[in-house]
């Protein structure tokens, strides 16, 4: 691992943050969980698992379900982008979340919620800096 990345600490205020949003991420998937069911949430220690192996975990809750991710790498993206440029039934999308899913484990049943995989591809995808809408400044 890169000495730079290994060195980054986030502030209190970014874990406080962090523990906020994936908090209101569990709050809302469990109340809105399929059929009224809450999810399987992980614990705190699960998290900080995820978060010393990949440095910055991001979470989102789409459809009631909660989903934890790491962020794509540049030569991951790559990878996805080529074979799916070479082979129009390769689901780039679903490549996406494959590499980058932490949470859940097992993959939900998204039957009536496809827009889930796109949707969460993109949340990806953005939030690794790979950005189709910059906001662009004149200097």
């Amino acid at each position: 691992m890169d000495k730079e990345v290994e060195n980054i600490v986030p502030t209190e205020e970014q874990k406080e943050n962090f523990q906020e949003s994936l908090n209101a991420a569990k709050e809302e998937a469990e109340v809105d969980g399929p059929e009224g069911k809450s999810i399987n949430a992980p614990s705190e220690e699960e998290v900080a698992a995820f978060k010393k192996e990949h440095v910055k975990v991001y979470g989102s809750s789409l459809a009631g379900f909660l989903f934890l991710y790491r962020g794509i790498t540049l030569e991951e993206y790559q990878g996805i982008i080529e074979k799916a440029s070479k082979n129009p039934a390769f689901k780039a999308d679903q490549a996406i979340i494959d590499t980058c899913v932490l949470w859940p484990k097992e993959a939900p049943d998204l039957t009536g919620k496809e827009g889930v995989i796109p949707s969460l591809a993109g949340a990806i995808v953005l939030a690794s800096g790979f950005d189709n809408n910059p906001e662009i400044v004149e200097f």
